[in-house]
């Protein structure tokens, strides 16, 4: 029951409080300042503005410029005299024998002896250029020859054999300008030998043609020492 009476009076403020803000409200919205009518012009759309707007471009008249006419030229008169041509022109000249056949017979035996005679054009030669073996008409041969000693470290580490290839330039006078080692087998003990050896060699000079010319080849050295 008391609980029923707290519900009650809850009620009964709530919707009191409710009807006391509804009224505030209504005598407020009539008590205010009464609005003042518009004294402006009235802005109103002319119907007149779509009809005065210009013409678009493609919408006037395009003036086509008339061109004047063109002068119509008469032909000129026909001259046979321009065309006319010699009357050699036409004529063919008569061909001999000897114009329509040629020549076939073949060559007396006088001829061809002489042909096969004559020196063949000599080869020009650089001389400056080195060149190899397949270049040469003759390779350069040894004259003198220096054999190289069996180098010590190596009988000390109990080699004996070996073999050793060099790379040899020479010159137009047969001497040797250029060695190189290209391999050595065992590498590390035959190549100063074999090069101070090479380098006091003598050959005759290659040659190309009749003229000597520089070459460059490849020299083997073969090194065994005689067993006991």
């Amino acid at each position: 029951m008391r609980s029923f009476t707290v519900w009650l009076v809850c009620w009964g403020l709530g919707a009191g409080l409710t009807l006391l803000i509804f009224g505030l409200f209504l005598v407020s919205g009539k008590s205010g300042v009464p609005e003042e009518p518009w004294e402006g012009v009235p802005v109103t759309l002319s119907q007149d503005l779509f009809h005065e707007r210009p013409e678009s471009v493609t919408e006037r008249p395009v003036e086509i410029p008339v061109l004047p006419e063109l002068e119509r030229l008469e032909p000129l008169p026909f001259d046979d005299s321009v065309l006319s041509l010699p009357d050699t022109f036409f004529l063919k000249r008569e061909l001999t024998l000897a114009e329509v056949i040629p020549d076939v017979r073949p060559p007396d035996a006088a001829s061809l002896t002489s042909s096969l005679d004559a020196p063949a054009p000599q080869q020009l030669v650089d001389a400056d250029a080195v060149y190899g073996p397949g270049e040469l008409d003759a390779m350069p041969r040894p004259i003198h020859r220096v054999v190289p000693t069996f180098p010590h470290a190596a009988r000390r580490q109990g080699i004996r054999h070996g073999r050793v290839r060099l790379l040899m330039e020479v010159d137009r006078e047969g001497r040797v300008r250029d060695v190189q080692v290209i391999s050595a087998d065992p590498p590390g003990y035959f190549e100063a030998v074999s090069l101070d050896a090479a380098r006091r060699w003598r050959f005759t000079p290659g040659r190309l043609g009749d003229a000597d010319v520089i070459t460059r080849f490849e020299l083997p050295l073969v090194f065994g020492e005689p067993d006991g």
